[in-house]
């Protein structure tokens, strides 16, 4: 368990690079506009590098990087 939530925002550009046939943004306890800011991030992460910035909220890239078995 950790106690920030998981964002691969940070890897938008990887994962859109694998063409995945949909991409799952799954939100429990965060309010509309906590909602907003992920999805905002997500976005320019993927679709405008140019605009890539930091996330605005603290998070964890849980094992997308290193990876799980």
């Amino acid at each position: 368990y950790n106690s920030v939530p998981l964002s691969l925002h940070a890897y938008g550009r990887a994962v859109a690079e694998r063409k995945p046939s949909g991409i799952r943004l799954a939100f429990t306890t965060e309010g509309p506009d906590e909602i907003r800011q992920v999805l905002d991030c997500f976005h320019d992460f993927v679709t405008a590098p140019e605009r890539r910035r930091q996330a605005a909220f603290p998070c964890t890239k849980g094992h997308y990087k290193r990876g799980a078995e």
